[in-house]
């Protein structure tokens, strides 16, 4: 029985999060005004997506158990937080959990 749960559980490919842009900035400022986020997935998967700052304060939740697909997916961030306020200048942890494994990226927000 544990080996047919085994087989039937999804997996976040390794190393596959990336942040695309890195640094943005969600007021413009010659910059792209978000950045996406994206994994991929072997199977169809339940996936969280949270942001923490510096200080591992949870600043936005993306997706809560959300179901996606199998393969690449894509989702953005546009840098506000939980009560939709533009998030302060600083560097922001992006983790991506499926089951027991997260991949985590570090983004930089800048809004001078």
């Amino acid at each position: 029985m544990d080996k047919i749960q085994a087989l039937d559980s999804a997996t976040l490919k390794p190393d596959s999060l990336t942040c695309q842009p890195r640094l943005f900035s969600p007021k413009g400022n010659a910059f792209s005004t978000h950045t996406t986020i994206s994994f991929t997935l072997d199977q169809p998967a339940q996936v969280t997506i949270k942001v923490y700052n510096v200080a591992g304060q949870l600043v936005e939740w993306i997706a809560q158990q959300q179901a996606f697909s199998s393969g690449k997916q894509a989702i953005r961030w546009n840098g506000r937080d939980s009560e939709d306020e533009v998030v302060a200048t600083g560097l922001y942890i992006v983790t991506v959990t499926e089951g027991s494994q997260t991949q985590d990226k570090v983004v930089n927000v800048w809004n001078h």
